[in-house]
């Protein structure tokens, strides 16, 4: 009975896991992915965040920082999908929610954003909802971050850099057909 309960508990284990890594993993590829197509929606929502902060930088500058985001979301999505790089995978997603967290508590409180932008045009949400959005996204982040080791990725750990590749260089192709 002991090794048939440990059994249960390592696939329900697993089921969990690829849960998370299914749902986060669809959220970055979608966000990253409707950034991709329209870099400049991107560029835009990006300008509006520089003026409410106070910066001043050149709009080449900018537009390189809304196309590199929409690339990182992507590869970021397609590798907590595939459970590539179980190790650095979820310590990427923490950090980056580490950033996008405060700012979206920022933008609740302060308004100075009509919206986020973290689904380009095609996923207009409040400010509200965007912070709702980002505390369940750390969350699930910090529960993947403990227990992502405890279920093997789809691909061989000698391939899993041509799914970061691959997934550059797909979304880097829409930038530019933008």
């Amino acid at each position: 009975m002991g090794n048939e309960q440990a059994g249960h508990r390592q696939t329900l284990t697993a089921i969990g896991i690829w849960a998370l890594r299914i749902t986060l993993g669809a959220v970055f590829v979608y966000s990253g992915f409707v950034k991709a197509i329209d870099p400049w929606g991107g560029l835009f929502k990006m300008e509006e965040y520089v003026a409410a902060m106070g910066l001043d930088l050149s709009r080449a500058i900018v537009l390189m920082g809304a196309s590199l985001l929409a690339i990182f979301e992507f590869c970021l999505g397609v590798m907590t999908l595939t459970g590539s790089f179980r190790r650095l995978t979820p310590v990427l997603l923490c950090a980056f929610m580490a950033v996008m967290l405060p700012l979206t508590v920022w933008i609740y409180f302060a308004d100075p954003v009509s919206d986020c932008g973290c689904f380009g045009d095609a996923l207009v949400i409040s400010n509200g909802a965007t912070l709702l959005k980002n505390v369940v996204l750390t969350a699930m982040a910090v529960g993947l971050l403990l227990i992502n080791k405890k279920a093997q990725p789809l691909f061989y750990p000698s391939l899993q850099i041509w799914v970061v590749i691959w997934g550059g260089l797909y979304t880097g192709c829409l930038v530019l057909a933008g």
